[in-house]
């Protein structure tokens, strides 16, 4: 019996591999020019139904492409100062193609513009190649900047999505520690905005992602940037530097950064209010942080097929926050007079490190292997007092946690085929953190120990003007705090329809089923509050929340450089936690619980200008939310930048953001002002050297008032941010990037130390 099912199970792989080789197509392209010259570099596109199939570039007369089935097909080459090659295929077999290329006309006296590839739209998102003027770039933020969808600041190096969300960056589908900086904008071969992620992501809470594609044989370019930025007078700033070097097989990545905050004022006006009592304070916080941030990434690549990278990171950092307040204290319609001290300091610091392995099989799949190890600690130390007459009131709060978390994802990503593209894969993730709380003697230790593991599949085909990605995934979930366990399977999906109506017009509808934990503050049950009135504890009763999101939306591409994005959105979030008060003895208790269902509506367009040195953006949009048991509340909000590019070495900024009210379960918090008005302007005398000056918050003084009102607590408070309100600051940076030999691609995936 065994030998007949061994015998089975070899047939059974041995037609698998053999109807695999023989599905695919091998192309072999013989190209040369009109005179039979060698044309050094020709750059292939292959499309099936408005679907990029392959990128190439050849630097040979003689070349090989492999199609992964039979099938109609759109073959482009384009070459510099040669005249585009074209031509649909219906193929069936191996062929050999033969391609004289013509070369373009001289044109005198006018000057010939070379328009950019039309954007590939996917039922995730959309492709972006970059223009030949982009491509020329030696800053790759200042290239990426003309893809209309993306809000680009090459000043502070930073990249939104037309949303205002950051994305999460990827370099050739990983996740890459180093990012883009190091990045030579001619070595890019498209960059990827996806608009719904797959299940593979899901559990890393990301929403939005841009993959850069690059050219896989380019060269090596050493890779050296020193930036520094400060505040004038001295508030905000940072120091360090960014390196690569390396061989075609070894490569070390470094980078070494210094941030500071001194002198950061906020002032707070606070009214609070309990049975027969008030207290009303006037004072200010000033803040000091110092962070280091050390990272160090060695890659090895003995060959095209099998990669290698570890990485150590470390990040240590300090805070400390001093308040004095001065106001009156009413009982029973009787005033006196008080004054208030707030001391506190935090420190953490966290260690990780990581492991990654990437094999790349015949066919171009791969399999990824990633394994991390994060060892992190950090305390809080609060003293608040407040003295009424002789009174004295001291408040202590000492917390000290200590959290190790390991992590190993397996993922498999297939090429696409006919029958469409299959990914699949499993992530689990432990995290145990001790918390001790040290105002009692002796110290309250509480243990949370948090598991997940989850396995998912995803699959996506192109039909003509109909495009899908579906990807369904289970988790499993389990919680230990203390001696309390508890344990859920819950499922995970990501859907999304694309239809292109036309070559300027796409619809796109996507739905998302999310999980998510609590986190260990919030189920641990110490009080994390100095106030003589309130305290703040955790519950350990909390179940995982189930988010559900459904958007809906309409691209239209009104001009070449016009683009209008509509959108309608709907969030449904269940076991929803949120925060509650309630009444004990003299306190008053803010703690968490699972009530209900929570919806979000969230409606708008946004409008993008992308022209040859102008860049602008603006989105407004309406949102509605629902607590369980609550009123719909509604506001509505703004957000639009403006770059303007003079002669290429010149550009100035602005960024604005505005927001009239935001809420909680039991808050509610308006917004006097705009969320962030800010002005730059960067000057590149050379290629190496950047000098930037600019103001932060153009509006005035940023004001925001905070309201909780229930029937036995009220709170108002006022908070001005006066240090970072008009703010000058300046910028300096020098970069060196040379090519060298062939660089090795940085795959490592990005952890993130905060989660």
């Amino acid at each position: 019996m065994r030998r007949i099912i061994l015998i089975s199970y070899l047939t059974c792989l041995i037609l698998l591999v053999s109807s695999k080789a023989y599905c695919q197509i091998h192309i072999k392209f013989q190209i040369g020019g009109q005179e039979k010259e060698v044309i050094p570099r020709v750059e292939s596109v292959v499309m099936q139904n408005d679907s990029v199939i392959s990128f190439s570039t050849f630097n040979t007369s003689n070349t090989e492409l492999t199609i992964p089935a039979k099938g109609a097909y759109k073959i482009s080459l384009s070459a510099h100062n040669y005249q585009p090659w074209e031509s649909n295929l219906n193929l069936r077999n191996d062929t050999v193609i033969n391609v004289i290329m013509q070369k373009s006309p001289i044109a005198l006296q006018e000057v010939v513009v070379k328009g950019t590839k039309t954007p590939t739209v996917t039922a995730t998102g959309e492709t972006f190649y970059l223009s030949s003027k982009a491509r020329k770039e030696k800053d790759p933020f200042k290239a990426l900047s003309e893809i209309p969808v993306l809000n680009v600041n090459p000043i502070s190096q930073s990249i939104t999505t037309r949303d205002g969300s950051s994305p999460l960056i990827l370099i050739d589908g990983r996740l890459v520690n180093s990012g883009i900086n190091p990045i030579l904008p001619a070595d890019i071969e498209s960059v990827t905005v996806e608009d719904v992620v797959s299940a593979r992501y899901l559990d890393q809470d990301i929403n939005k992602i841009i993959n850069i594609h690059l050219r896989k044989e380019r060269p090596l370019y050493v890779y050296f940037e020193e930036r520094t930025r400060h505040d004038i007078p001295l508030r905000k700033g940072f120091v360090g530097s960014n390196f690569e070097i390396g061989r075609s097989h070894f490569a070390v990545y470094g980078s070494v950064f210094y941030n500071y905050l001194t002198k950061d004022r906020i002032d707070y006006e606070t009214l609070e209010k309990q049975n027969n009592q008030q207290k009303q304070l006037i004072g200010s916080n000033i803040s000091r942080k110092n962070d280091f941030d050390l990272k160090l990434l060695f890659k090895y690549e003995p060959n095209a097929r099998n990669y290698f990278a570890w990485n150590i990171s470390n990040r240590i950092s300090n805070m400390h926050k001093s308040a004095t307040y001065n106001g009156e204290y009413l009982n029973n319609n009787i005033s006196n007079k008080m004054t208030a001290d707030d001391h506190t300091k935090d420190k953490s610091n966290g260690w990780l490190g990581s492991f990654f392995y990437e094999r790349t099989f015949k066919d171009k799949s791969s399999l990824d292997v990633y394994s991390y190890f994060n060892h992190a600690k950090a305390n809080r130390r609060q003293q608040y007092a407040e003295h009424i007459i002789s009174d004295l009131i001291p408040t202590f709060l000492s917390l000290d946690n200590i959290r190790n978390q390991v992590g190993l994802d397996v993922d498999y990503n297939g090429v696409r085929h006919k029958y469409g593209q299959i990914e699949a894969g499993n992530h689990f993730l432990y995290t145990h953190d001790n918390l001790w709380d040290n105002v009692f003697s002796p110290s309250v230790l509480t243990h949370v120990s948090q598991s997940s593991n989850y396995s998912y599949i995803s699959y996506s085909k192109v039909w003509k003007k109909i495009m899908l990605m579906t990807s369904v995934g289970l988790q499993g979930l389990f919680v230990k705090v203390d001696s309390r366990s508890d344990s859920y399977w819950r499922p995970k999906t990501s859907v999304a329809i694309g239809f292109r109506v036309s070559k300027s017009q796409t619809a796109r509808l996507s739905y998302t089923l999310n999980n998510i934990l609590p986190s260990p503050q919030q189920l641990a049950p110490v009080s994390s509050s100095v106030n003589p009135w309130q305290k703040v504890e955790g519950n350990m009763n909390l179940r995982p929340i189930q988010t559900h999101d459904l958007a809906l939306t309409y691209d239209i591409k009104i001009l070449n450089w016009l683009r209008l994005q509509t959108f309608a959105k709907h969030k449904i979030t269940t076991n929803m936690i949120e925060s509650f008060l309630r009444k004990e003895n003299n306190y008053v208790i803010q703690s968490y619980r699972n009530n209900g269902c929570y919806n979000r509506w969230n409606t708008g367009f946004g409008l993008s200008i992308n022209s040859n040195s102008v860049q602008a953006y603006l989105s407004p949009a309406l949102s509605w939310e629902h607590y369980e048991g609550g009123n719909r509340l509604s506001s509505w909000g703004l957000n639009g930048n403006f770059t303007w590019w003079a002669l290429d070495q010149m550009a100035i900024q602005v960024e604005t953001e505005w927001k009239n009210k935001s809420y909680s379960a039991i808050s509610i918090t308006k917004y006097s002002n705009p969320m962030s008005a800010n002005i730059s302007m960067a000057w590149y005398p050379t290629d190496n050297i950047q000098i930037s000056a600019g103001i932060t918050y153009l509006g005035g003084i940023r004001e925001q008032i905070t309201t909780i009102d229930t029937p036995n607590y009220y709170q108002r408070q006022k908070m001005s941010f006066h240090s970072e309100s008009f703010r000058p600051w300046i910028l300096f940076a020098y970069t060196i990037r040379k090519h060298n030999k062939l660089r090795i691609e940085n795959k490592m995936p990005y952890f993130d130390m905060d989660r």
